[in-house]
């Protein structure tokens, strides 16, 4: 197992500089848009399985039980 060894004085110097910039752009009023749109889509049987779950009924007791993978 390699471990790195790093002078305290520098550690805290490291810290220091970026907690340094985290507060001048946090007193930055300029606020910057980004491009990026998150997109989410639902597949079918998700959406059958919401809808038996909000209508109390579960997705087994349907007959359409599915594993689901996070």
């Amino acid at each position: 197992m390699d471990i790195a060894i790093s002078a305290v004085n520098r550690v805290f110097k490291t810290y220091q500089g970026q907690a340094r910039i985290a507060e001048l752009n946090s007193k930055n009023p300029v606020k910057r848009v980004q491009g990026q749109r998150d997109r989410v889509s639902i597949s079918d049987a998700a959406k059958k399985a919401l809808n038996a779950h909000a209508a109390g009924q579960s997705p087994a007791r349907n007959g359409e039980a599915k594993s689901v993978e996070a």
